[in-house]
């Protein structure tokens, strides 16, 4: 319900949550989360509205990180007279796309062709919202949204960590950018 109301802000990209539900103190993806603490995860700009509607949802202390913003909702009920809320920006996580396709050199231009495909995905993967996976088939149907005639695709490889992988799993803390776009090309003979 918090995630939900602090995405639905219209400075907020995307937010995501993780609360240690604990009595341990846990790691997740580098940050270590003391028990009972919320660590919100965003993009976006931050206003100290979003410490008010934090306090409206929960109480518990939220995680500071090198580089989380601090954002407060003064109010007098409070020790010091404010709730101090921590907000971490996202992290990307960088991926690349390598696109095999059949290129109709009759119909299509491959410069013209790869510009709008390299446009396209860095749309829509350009690292301000979280996706919990990227798939080929993400790549694949974005591509088909822009309509290129003479052009075929073949198959689609994700490159994450310098290996070619089926999916990538993207952790709460972090939001999905490509790094770079490639083609192999395959000329169709008229």
């Amino acid at each position: 319900e918090l995630e939900n109301t602090i995405k639905n802000l219209p400075y907020i990209f995307d937010c995501k949550c993780k609360f240690n539900q604990t009595a341990s103190s846990v790691t997740y993806d580098g940050y270590t989360i003391p028990p009972y603490n919320l660590a919100i995860f965003y993009s976006g700009m931050t206003r100290n509205e979003l410490a008010e509607i934090v306090a409206s949802k929960t109480f518990f202390p939220t995680l500071e990180s090198v580089n989380s913003v601090k954002v407060y909702y003064k109010n007098e009920v409070f020790t010091n007279g404010q709730y101090e809320v921590n907000l971490i920006p996202f992290k990307e996580l960088l991926f690349s796309v390598k696109i095999v396709w059949e290129v109709n050199k009759q119909y299509a231009d491959t410069e013209s062709a790869k510009a709008k495909v390299r446009t396209i995905l860095n749309k829509v993967f350009a690292g301000t919202t979280h996706k919990d996976y990227i798939k080929e088939d993400d790549i694949y149907n974005t591509i088909e949204t822009i309509d290129i005639t003479g052009i075929s695709i073949l198959g689609i490889d994700l490159l994450y960590n310098n290996r070619t992988v089926n999916y990538i799993s993207v952790p709460v803390s972090r939001i999905p950018k490509i790094a770079t776009v490639s083609f192999e090309e395959s000329e169709v003979n008229v």
